[in-house]
């Protein structure tokens, strides 16, 4: 979600004459560590042989070397991961430095360590964009703005034949194992599960499983129910015309469903025009439209 969300956007800054730079991890020794892809500027940290427990070294070290990066850029904009640019940001105490909030933690409650590593990127960051309001009160953050997302995905016929759709991650923050345990009395009716996870295996025994596809759109044609329950997934298939069932066993799932706006389903354009307003209303010389 948070790769699509954040490629979307960049493409749309770059239609707008905006240049943008990626900085990402090299979790695969097979991706480059530089390239450029859409006009996007992408540098990949090799941390594919890299513990979690020394990755944040490496990280760091890796972004002194290419501080000019830092140095260059009339914006940052972390999404998430906020202890990358840390360091930088006493370093560079003037530089604007906004942060978007993507998801959560994927475990209920969030920890205090958590709520507390949110808290303090809100506080060391110029604003924010909190994507769902539920993270105001789980994390007690102030957003700036908030979003849900957004989808360019074209209303398509319903097929005549039904079949179901599951669309996302196959894991237990995403409910998974509930949804497997009903669609198991489902008979006579096709399932596809689009994605991947810790319950792959199970759901093979329910229906096919495509692992990531790059384009959703020949799935969601042939599909008159879709099962979702992240903001990507269900605007996706709610643009589609299909009818989405989504599933919480928490209340913070259930806020984070319930808060999302099912009627007002924005596309990409106008989610890069919430960014611009986010850098205008903090910035002297922000990038205009």
């Amino acid at each position: 979600g948070v790769e699509k969300h954040v490629g979307k956007i960049s493409r749309e800054l770059i239609k707008l004459g905006h240049q943008v730079t990626i900085i990402t991890e090299q979790y695969d020794q097979r991706l480059k560590t530089t390239n450029k892809h859409q006009s996007i500027n992408i540098y990949r940290i090799p941390v594919w042989n890299v513990s979690e427990k020394s990755k944040k070294w490496c990280i760091w070290q890796w972004l002194w070397q290419n501080r000019f990066l830092i140095q260059q850029a009339d914006i940052i904009h972390v999404h998430d991961v906020f202890f990358w640019y840390l360091p930088f940001r006493i370093l560079f105490p003037q530089k604007p430095i906004f942060i978007t909030f993507h998801g959560y933690e994927t475990k209920f409650p969030p920890s205090k360590s958590a709520i507390l590593q949110r808290q303090l990127a809100a506080k060391f960051t110029t604003s924010n964009i909190c994507v769902g309001d539920y993270i105001a009160k789980w994390y007690r953050i102030k957003p700036t703005l908030v979003t849900y997302g957004a989808t360019d995905q074209k209303r398509l016929p319903l097929p005549k034949k039904p079949h179901i759709l599951v669309l996302g991650r196959l894991s237990q923050d995403n409910d998974t194992d509930l949804v497997l345990k009903a669609l198991i009395l489902v008979k006579n009716i096709p399932i596809t599960f689009v994605g991947d996870g810790p319950y792959r295996h199970q759901a093979e025994q329910v229906g096919k499983v495509t692992g990531l596809v790059a384009d959703i759109t020949p799935y969601l044609r042939q599909s008159t129910l879709v099962i979702a329950s992240s903001y990507l997934s269900i605007l996706d298939a709610l643009a589609a015309g299909r009818t989405v069932i989504s599933v919480y066993s928490n209340p913070l799932k259930q806020d984070y469903l319930l808060n999302l706006d099912y009627k007002k389903i924005p596309t990409w354009d106008k989610i890069c025009q919430l960014y611009l307003q986010l850098w205008r209303q903090n910035l002297p010389t922000a990038p205009s439209t």
